[in-house]
């Protein structure tokens, strides 16, 4: 078929972010609420 030749499903698309910056997110992300967390328990 002419229509899906040259295609090729690399199986992530290149806008998606990879692992380590989605871990690296999260990190911040927690550290972040931990710390709001605490500040607003005083």
């Amino acid at each position: 078929m002419a229509l899906f030749e040259g295609k090729k499903k690399t199986g992530k698309l290149s806008d998606e972010p990879s692992t380590d910056e989605l871990y690296r997110e999260i990190g911040r992300l927690s550290v972040e609420r931990d710390f709001l967390s605490r500040k607003l328990d005083q």
